[in-house]
């Protein structure tokens, strides 16, 4: 999902500037898809405590996506909207087939793990950029890095003992 997404300009953002509208769109179809294929997942996990953890998942990126649509709103770009069916149209997820219908659990969790640590690098960049938005944005993205830090640790740690990750695993992926 999140290597979906055009990262080019994100390192020539500089503080107190806004983030570029397509790149707050590109994020808010992330984070939907994310939340989509955390549902799925949960719907076909054999674990209600696993199933459990997957829709909660869901939420904090349903929330993230809310967060995005909002600085979406709020930049002077009037042409780009978040819809939905962009996501598929994008390519960000395939209903055809969800990634927990590909893949097997392990592979699953891998892929979730390289794209929550793809978004927390990139969330981090962009850092500086969000100073620029209105003021009930400005901290709400500490709290979104902050889940992906928890998220990615989630994934990493509690994998199963045959495919337990290192520490730097997912950094070792990228």
């Amino acid at each position: 999902m999140f290597k979906s997404i055009q990262t080019s300009n994100i390192n020539s953002i500089k503080d107190g500037t806004s983030l570029p509208s397509r790149q707050s769109l590109d994020f808010a179809l992330a984070e939907f898809s994310s939340a989509i294929e955390m549902l799925q997942a949960a719907k076909l996990v054999d674990s209600k405590a696993l199933g459990k953890g997957f829709v909660n998942h869901a939420l904090d990126e349903y929330r993230h996506t809310e967060f995005f649509r909002r600085l979406l709103k709020s930049s002077k770009n009037t042409e780009l909207r978040f819809d939905p069916r962009l996501s598929i149209a994008l390519g960000f997820i395939n209903p055809e087939k969800f990634l927990f219908e590909a893949n097997d659990l392990t592979q699953f969790t891998a892929f979730v793990a390289i794209n929550e640590a793809s978004a927390l690098r990139m969330f981090s960049k962009i850092r500086p950029a969000i100073e620029g938005a209105p003021n009930e944005l400005k901290n709400e993205i500490d709290d979104i890095i902050h889940d992906e830090t928890d998220h990615l640790r989630t994934f990493t740690e509690n994998s199963s003992k045959d495919t337990k990750y290192s520490n730097n695993f997912v950094y070792e992926m990228l």
